[in-house]
């Protein structure tokens, strides 16, 4: 099953950050699942 893995940042303490990883559901009919190879996170995507 696959995974993903989720980066959580305290909006009252932006410094406090985890990351947490969990399983994801079954794809059901007509949905797919897309691989990420690289991304980016910059302060505008957290405030």
């Amino acid at each position: 099953m696959p995974q993903a893995t989720t980066l959580e940042v305290t909006r009252a303490d932006l410094a406090q950050t985890r990351l947490a990883e969990h399983r994801l559901p079954a794809l059901a009919d007509g949905q797919m699942l897309a691989k990420v190879d690289r991304f980016a996170l910059t302060a505008n995507n957290i405030t």
